[in-house]
């Protein structure tokens, strides 16, 4: 995923949603990738293993819903 103007304060978080309702959680602190200031990038949050059926993820900026988008695994 991509992010923009973010900072040594910023958090980004993920939230994997699966068929069943169980969720698997990830983020990063973009100080922990040698963001200052202000930077642009991006980041991933490798799944795998992963059962067929349709799955949900929900993108977080510092707690705040940022994006979701569903995929499918069949």
């Amino acid at each position: 995923m991509g992010f923009t103007k973010g900072n040594s304060n910023d958090v980004i978080g993920v939230t994997l949603v699966a068929p069943d309702g169980g969720e698997t959680d990830g983020s990063i602190d973009l100080a922990d990738i040698g963001c200052t200031a202000s930077c642009n990038g991006y980041t991933y949050f490798p799944f795998d293993g992963l059962d067929p059926g349709t799955y949900e993820v929900q993108v977080t900026r510092n707690g705040d819903l940022a994006g979701l988008t569903t995929f499918e695994v069949s």
